[in-house]
């Protein structure tokens, strides 16, 4: 679905009506979850405690694809950008992060962080 290939940009060079996805642990908050085909443009703010970070992925119906864009590392408090070209259709937006808890494994992405997007023409 991508025709461009995604990069990190410094948040200072955002285009005018980034999409913004607050993260907090574990739950994410986004701008708009219907976006128009194109260059986009996405500014992630970490809110929560922990560091984490956000996967932009291909879905067919219930089924994920490929990451499209993805910016790692995010700590608490920091903003970062990442600009990526999509076509139309439906995408997740992602924390890959998988921490432990008593040395149990727990999957960011599976606590809540996760949001569907539509990407239209």
């Amino acid at each position: 679905m991508v025709v461009a290939d995604p990069r990190e940009i410094p948040v200072a060079a955002i285009a005018p009506g980034a999409v913004a996805v607050g993260q907090y642990d574990y739950a994410l908050q986004v701008g708009s979850r219907r976006l128009e085909a194109g260059r986009l443009d996405f500014l992630v703010t970490n809110n929560g405690a922990e560091a984490h970070e956000l996967a932009i992925v291909e879905r067919d119906g219930e089924r994920y694809g490929e990451i499209v864009a993805e910016v790692e590392h995010i700590e608490p408090g920091d903003q970062r950008a990442v600009r990526v070209t999509l076509r139309p259709g439906t995408y997740s937006l992602v924390c890959l992060v998988i921490g432990l808890d008593a040395d149990v494994p727990r999957a960011h992405m599976a606590l809540g962080m996760e949001s569907l997007i539509e990407v239209s023409r």
